[in-house]
């Protein structure tokens, strides 16, 4: 049998590695500073996801720019329409509304990870909006957990949905043209 050397293309290689560290658009949506558990984590995400050399935002520090619609609703439509990956921490009744407007929309719930504490997404089931969450639930991904985890469940889960998406939206936009 034959044996073949390791071909290298150094191209291939660069590519990889750029993919391996491609930024991503973040939209982070979640209580805002209420105190709770989860606007620290939201605050903990995002300080990560810095870390990690991505660029995430939360909703309403976009609507705080200068450039931002007057209208808070339609700003939030464009902010998830520039992001490849929304995380929802899904609490209050701010978020409550972020869901019902947003992810009801099958391209924003595609890419989509909302976090619900188990208790809440039980009484979400039986409540008005629970054939809705069923439906989103098809496409977008949604993760139970225990408040006592919050944390270390968000961070380690983004963490590795992250670093192979980045990739993919990396390969994405060598597709489309954005990258050559």
């Amino acid at each position: 049998m034959k044996s073949y050397r390791k071909v290298i293309w150094e191209k291939l290689e660069e590519h990889r590695i750029k993919a391996a560290s491609y930024p991503l658009r973040i939209l982070i949506l979640g209580p805002s500073n209420d105190g709770s558990v989860e606007f620290k984590t939201r605050c903990k995400l995002r300080k990560k996801l810095f870390e990690w050399e991505h660029k995430p935002a939360f909703g309403e520090d976009l609507h705080n720019q200068p450039e931002a619609l007057t209208n808070p609703i339609d700003d939030l439509r464009l902010q998830a329409a520039s992001a490849p990956l929304i995380i929802m921490i899904y609490k209050s009744r701010g978020t409550q509304s972020e869901r019902d407007l947003l992810l009801s929309n099958i391209n924003f719930a595609n890419k989509s990870i909302v976090f619900v504490e188990d208790s809440l997404f039980d009484q979400i089931s039986r409540s008005l909006t629970g054939e809705d969450w069923k439906l989103m639930n098809e496409v977008a991904e949604v993760i139970r957990y225990k408040r006592s985890r919050l944390s270390k469940c968000i961070i380690d889960i983004v963490h590795e949905r992250t670093e192979d998406l980045r990739k993919q939206v990396y390969a994405r936009a060598i597709r489309y043209g954005g990258i050559l």
